[in-house]
């Protein structure tokens, strides 16, 4: 099942024109306004290490378990191991062991402070972890807030959920938090669908480590709360990286065997040793690090694409667009504006949900973005403050874009 726009746009939502964009502005920056101590917003500048905990409310936790009644096995039938009786009466007293406060999860997120404190000309904001990025982590996860039925609503046996994030950081914490819904609900499927999270090059080997360190604890809780014996496996966290002074991918990848035939090396040539290699074969979501230079949009997001829907045997297989985009606290600098909105548009397909979690700083610089934006066929919508959790309504926003 696809969610349609229109399921999505209720009294939670504020349309912006050009026409209303300045009153948003001057009334966001007036009434939620960011407190004196929130700084530019990082949490730290000079741990190494930051514990991160994330919340899973109760009623996500029920959700999920509720969808994991599953009817025994034929040998567990035969055996008497498990009667259906006996397995939904051991359901229904796990249910009610789910304590009130929810569960929460915690992630060790390694930070770059020799990235940060460096002076090379590449950016070095995502060097470590923003406010915003744990909060709105959570409160995607939570149930009944506007988008959770992007995440967690039910499917089409084997539509599998594309997510992309872009501008992800060395953190990891919104690929690590919303690949729970990968877990949760495709177990079974061969088409558990994706989730890319990209950024610069220099970027990525560390974001690459904090996704392979913590994703697992997401993996087993993801079991734990559907009750399975085992934790679904998944095309463990690889990188894919290309080289844009290569002849081959200064062309257009559509078409050119050679860059497709790279992609699929790169790809495969970091896959775990009991990975599977065949798209078909796969028995677990695809969760990849990938370079995406707002820059370069063009030549690598034709890349990822060919990364993700192109068989070894060099076919094209259905390319498509993808699901959902996330980007957190992304919009802080006047010179990035353009390209990132670009970036957006590249990525905005028919069906393609795109969700911004940003932070207030600049109130030109963000009234820059939201123009630019409209001016580049994507409409905006404003989630409304008192519709986000407390936190977040002091100093942040979220954002919905879909392509005109």
């Amino acid at each position: 099942m696809t969610i349609t726009f229109e399921a999505l746009l209720d009294d939670r939502l504020e349309q912006l024109t050009l026409d209303n964009t300045s009153e948003h502005i001057f009334t966001l920056f007036s009434q939620q306004k960011p407190p004196d101590n929130q700084n530019l917003g990082y949490i730290s500048r000079t741990a190494n290490t930051l514990p991160i905990v994330i919340r899973l409310h109760a009623s996500l936790i029920s959700e999920l378990a509720s969808k994991s009644v599953q009817q025994p096995t034929a040998q567990e039938h035969h055996t008497s191991l498990l009667s259906t009786k006996k397995h939904r009466r051991a359901y229904r007293h796990r249910q009610l062991c789910i304590p009130s406060e929810g569960v929460s999860v915690e992630f060790e997120i390694n930070q770059s402070l020799e990235l940060l404190n460096s002076q090379q000309e590449n950016s070095t904001t995502g060097a470590v972890l923003w406010q915003i990025t744990p909060l709105f982590a959570e409160w995607l996860l939570t149930p009944g807030t506007v988008f959770h039925n992007l995440l967690f609503g039910k499917r089409e046996s084997g539509s599998g959920l594309d997510v992309i994030e872009i501008g992800a950081g060395t953190s990891g914490i919104l690929a690590c938090a919303l690949s729970l819904a990968l877990f949760a609900h495709y177990e079974n499927d061969l088409k558990t669908g994706s989730y890319i999270a990209t950024d610069q090059s220099h970027i990525l080997l560390m974001l690459k480590k904090n996704m392979g360190s913590n994703i697992p604890t997401i993996q087993q809780m993801a079991a734990h709360l559907m009750h399975r014996a085992k934790a679904t496996p998944y095309n463990s966290v690889t990188i894919a990286t290309h080289d844009k002074n290569s002849q081959d991918d200064t062309r257009e990848c559509k078409g050119h065997s050679n860059m497709r035939r790279k992609a699929n090396q790169d790809l495969h040539a970091h896959k775990s040793r009991g990975s599977h290699s065949s798209e078909s074969e796969r028995s677990g979501p695809r969760i990849e690090v990938l370079e995406l230079d707002w820059e370069h949009a063009k030549t690598d997001i034709n890349y990822i694409h060919d990364c993700l829907w192109t068989s070894q045997d060099d076919a094209i297989v259905a390319k498509k667009d993808f699901d959902m985009v996330v980007a957190c606290d992304t919009v802080y600098n006047d010179f990035l504006i353009a390209p990132f909105v670009n970036t957006l548009k590249l990525l905005a397909g028919e069906n393609t949900h795109i969700l911004l979690g940003m932070q207030l700083r600049s109130h030109d610089v963000h009234e820059t973005f939201l123009r630019e934006a409209q001016s580049n066929s994507l409409h905006v919508w404003h989630v409304l403050p008192e519709h986000l959790s407390e936190p977040m309504q002091s100093g942040f926003a979220v954002y919905y874009l879909r392509r005109s």
